[in-house]
């Protein structure tokens, strides 16, 4: 791993910011001061972070963590770069960038080496639908920290942010893969592991930064989609009320449209059409302020299809 120290974080996300060292010190400290932090020759005080971060728009400190998880700025970068390829869900072109990254040094262990397999594990679910390949790539990811990782007590140890998006992946595949009375245990306990990050003041949530709210959330989704399909509707509806309340005290809205689509299409199948059209209602204002015009179109003429009571 390459000895990165904080300085250099600083100069990059100073140069980020088309800032000068004068620019970054005016008010703060010295230029001279900044010249030798950016040099590895000063080691900042927690009180000039704060500030260099306040001018920055960035936490520092929490950036140059992860810096030194993905080993240089680089290979951050890249990895940065990887994860908005998935947030488009361009899988053709998250093959070809792995293609491109799995060679290089800096991509052969650590956190960087489980992304890739993690990367070639969604290709596999999403353009495959080989969910035994995927779970092959999930697994080695695992090993990668966890040598014989194994899938029936997994939840005894501890996990990075990475492993449990991993964790998630595998409990999906074996969803899909006739397995789903495993995926589904997969899921509560994953749910079970992450109410220990969430649980408590709402203060103490925020804290803890969005990564496990936004993930708890993922994973009531995609549990109760396949709820849904065993019919077990009450069961459902309360993971999705938790899940909505979460959304709401925290402020974290990424999964919240599509948590009140499941609502609203889980009261339709309990006959409750009057509670479902006021959620559809409250679905359609939120995919329109949150998501791109496809999906609310797609929203739409979905509903009138599967759900005419609400017309």
């Amino acid at each position: 791993m390459t000895d990165t120290h904080i300085g250099q974080t600083i100069a990059y996300l100073r140069k980020l910011r088309k800032l000068t060292q004068q620019q970054l010190a005016d008010g703060i400290c010295t230029r001279e001061y900044i010249r030798k932090l950016e040099n590895g020759y000063n080691q900042p005080t927690i009180y000039i972070i704060d500030l260099l971060s306040q001018r920055l728009q960035e936490d520092i400190y929490n950036y140059h963590l992860s810096v030194e998880r993905h080993n240089d700025i680089e290979t951050h970068l890249k990895i940065q770069e990887i994860n908005d390829i998935f947030a488009s869900k361009n899988f053709e072109l998250l093959i070809k960038i792995i293609q491109q990254y799995e060679n290089l040094p800096t991509f052969k262990d650590g956190e960087a080496l489980q992304i890739i397999y993690y990367s070639k594990a969604m290709c596999e679910y999403y353009l495959n639908d080989d969910y035994n390949k995927a779970i092959e790539y999930c697994i080695k990811g695992l090993n990668v920290y966890k040598k014989n990782f194994n899938l029936n007590n997994w939840n005894k140890l501890l996990y990075s942010n990475v492993e449990l998006r991993i964790i998630n992946t595998v409990a999906s595949c074996k969803c899909y893969n006739y397995d789903l009375e495993n995926g589904i245990k997969m899921f509560y306990e994953l749910l079970e592991h992450l109410n220990k990050y969430i649980s408590g003041t709402l203060y103490s949530i925020r804290t803890k930064g969005h990564f496990h709210i936004i993930l708890y959330t993922q994973v009531v989704y995609n549990l109760s989609n396949h709820l849904t399909k065993q019919e077990k509707y009450n069961e459902a509806l309360k993971i999705i009320d938790d899940a909505i309340d979460i959304s709401l005290r925290t402020k974290y809205m990424d999964r919240y449209p599509y948590l009140l689509k499941n609502k609203f299409q889980l009261l339709y199948m309990l006959d409750n059409i009057e509670g479902a059209k006021a959620y559809y209602d409250k679905a359609l204002i939120y995919y329109k302020d949150l998501l791109p015009e496809v999906e609310l179109k797609e929203l739409i003429s979905e509903t009138k299809k599967q759900y005419p009571k609400l017309f």
